[in-house]
């Protein structure tokens, strides 16, 4: 059995400098919802390999960073992780990121107990992870437009 969510979020530039030489980005990045249907814009698509139902709590594991190069930086960027509905799941895999953040790849298991790889997008010489988060929602069907 598995569950088809989407997890919405929003990225926003917050503030932006420039020179000749060098560029500053900052931006926001906030998960705004999980639901049973894709929203508008602005999702990842998970397939959950447990049964889950409106109503639900689930837990989505993200971490935000920063990346650049010798002539720009942005701060602010955020990366969806996975989503649990098993809370002690959602946190073994946020401690495994929290201790391996310069890796090139994160291992850690679903609801299964399957074993899950998935790449580190702030892995890299001007790449770091600033935090690691667990946020907390309540599954919800999205209206949809006709």
């Amino acid at each position: 059995m598995s569950t088809e969510i989407f997890v919405s979020y929003l990225s926003t530039c917050v503030s932006e400098w420039s020179d000749d030489d060098y560029t500053k980005t900052e931006s926001s990045f906030e998960i705004t919802g999980v639901s049973t249907n894709a929203p508008y814009s602005n999702y990842d698509r998970f397939t959950l390999c447990v049964d889950v139902d409106i109503g639900d709590k689930l837990y989505v594991v993200y971490y935000e960073y920063n990346t650049g190069d010798s002539f720009s930086n942005h701060d602010g960027l955020g990366e969806i992780v996975w989503v649990f509905k098993d809370l002690s799941l959602a946190e073994a895999c946020k401690e495994h990121i929290v201790n391996n953040k310069e890796e090139p790849s994160f291992v850690f298991v679903d609801e299964a107990g399957n074993s899950i790889k998935i790449g580190n997008v702030a892995y890299g010489y001007f790449e770091n992870i600033d935090c690691v988060s667990i946020d907390e929602f309540t599954i919800k069907k999205i209206k949809t437009r006709k």
